[in-house]
């Protein structure tokens, strides 16, 4: 390992890109391993009701699967996640 001050500026800069990569990756959600099934199949079976009973299907419905889905996926968290990198 190079000495700190025999480092030259290039490889200081590149050794904070691998730590705040590696930071960031930590952060990173990670799934569920054994997630509970019970709301997006609620979700799913609502939008398959509604299609078989001749309606159309509620506009919000794909976006209720997708959210259970992450839900169910990452936690119930996974929005927090999710909205600080779309600020």
């Amino acid at each position: 390992m190079t000495e700190l001050n025999q480092a030259s500026d290039e490889e200081l800069r590149e050794e904070l890109a691998r730590r705040e990569k590696a930071t960031q990756e930590a952060k990173k959600p990670h799934q569920v391993k054994l997630p509970d099934l019970t709301e997006l199949r609620g979700a799913c079976q609502s939008y398959i009701d509604e299609l078989a009973g001749g309606k159309n299907a509620d506009s919000d419905s794909t976006e209720y699967i997708f959210e259970a889905a992450m839900e169910t996926l990452y936690g119930k968290d996974i929005f927090n996640w999710i909205n600080e990198r779309l600020k």
